[in-house]
């Protein structure tokens, strides 16, 4: 028998890359799409072709091509803005091959906006977002009265704090909006809540959640937005509960990475984003909480058929920990962090990090 073809479409190497350690057992064939002409993952030994495209809109066309060239059993894609295009044109790529499980692009952009997400939950009854206050360049000072400091300026959509001006108290605000150097289109002012960060990972079908992982990192002060690799893998009903009464209201389908911060005076656990997309840590989902997201997807997809496994509970180290806490050459706590997967796939991951 045959074995069947699943096309991966995305961007991003390292998240390609992660996916392709979860898959690397699977008796499948792996095909990738991307707009990325310099993706380091053609170099991945668990990827059978590479296939590019120039320009979003040429997704469904481009996905008709390499059906011209390669046999195509289901279409994957594992980025946002592919996810979203798939998904806008499902009539159209599902008579050439079956798509895993998407959200409705409606729902899907209002998800992946912050500030449309609050309004929208908000509207459903669900307040779980901090206080915020969208933005136009026609916004002042003044209009932010309602907010208490410490204050965030923050693109509607963005990632790993990308674009983030933190402000502290009220001379800070004013010389912000007196300066006037940027454009506050598509921004808003949020409370900054100081706290643990929270990511609940899952895989949902018609807003009910399927499988899911929950990860905490250390408390986050004001400035820092950056990911921390050093990670709880652990349950927690609270956050589960809020999740799951988000993903109702969006009648979500497939994956998403779902941030979160809780509040570490009080304990209330606040929504910040969602990212409608396979996450950076999916590898560590896989070998710290036993959670095989891309083959659990692949396997409902392909067979309709639930994956056994048991999760458990885990920590990963960062880095900069592991080397603190080294006191000999015993290397065994490498596999507590999430490095141990880049082993697998040694060409692609350490071309990733060379000049291009």
């Amino acid at each position: 028998m045959k074995k069947p073809s699943v096309l991966l479409i995305g961007y991003d190497e390292h998240l390609c890359l992660s996916i392709l350690y979860c898959l690397r057992k699977a008796p499948i064939n792996i095909h990738l799409l991307t707009h990325n002409q310099k993706s380091v993952c053609r170099f991945s030994r668990y990827l059978d072709k590479v296939f590019y495209y120039t320009n979003y809109d040429q997704i469904p066309e481009a996905i008709a091509h390499v059906a011209d060239e390669t046999k195509i059993d289901l279409v994957m894609p594992y980025d946002e803005l592919e996810s979203l295009y798939v998904s806008n044109n499902s009539e159209e790529i599902s008579r050439i091959a079956p798509i895993v499980p998407l959200t409705d692009p409606e729902l899907f952009e209002k998800a992946i906006n912050k500030y449309e997400l609050g309004k929208f939950l908000a509207e459903q009854g669900l307040s779980v977002m901090p206080k915020s206050i969208n933005l136009n360049n026609e916004s002042k000072a003044s209009d932010l009265l309602d907010l208490n400091f410490p204050i965030l300026i923050k693109p509607s959509r963005s990632s790993f704090g990308r674009g983030i001006t933190s402000i502290k108290n009220q001379e800070e605000l004013d010389s912000f909006f007196a300066n006037g150097d940027k454009s506050l289109e598509g921004h808003a002012a949020q409370e900054f809540v100081v706290g643990s960060d929270i990511t609940c990972n899952i895989y949902a079908i018609d807003g009910e959640i399927q499988h899911h992982t929950i990860q905490e990192s250390p408390v986050k002060q004001l400035g820092n937005y950056a990911k921390n690799d050093d990670l709880i893998f652990h349950e927690d009903e609270s956050v589960l509960e809020l999740v799951a009464s988000v993903a109702k209201a969006l009648k979500w389908n497939g994956v998403a990475c779902i941030d979160l911060r809780r509040d570490a005076s009080t304990g209330k656990v606040y929504l910040l984003e969602i990212n409608g997309r396979f996450w950076g840590s999916v590898s560590s989902s896989y070998d710290k909480a036993n959670v095989n997201f891309p083959l659990i997807m692949i396997n409902q997809a392909l067979l309709g058929l639930p994956l056994d496994y048991q999760k458990k509970e885990s920590i990963q180290i960062s880095l900069s920990r592991l080397i603190k806490e080294v006191k000999s050459l015993d290397f065994s706590n490498l596999t507590k962090t999430k490095y141990q997967s880049y082993f697998y796939d040694p060409i692609a991951r350490f071309l990733k990090y060379m000049p291009r």
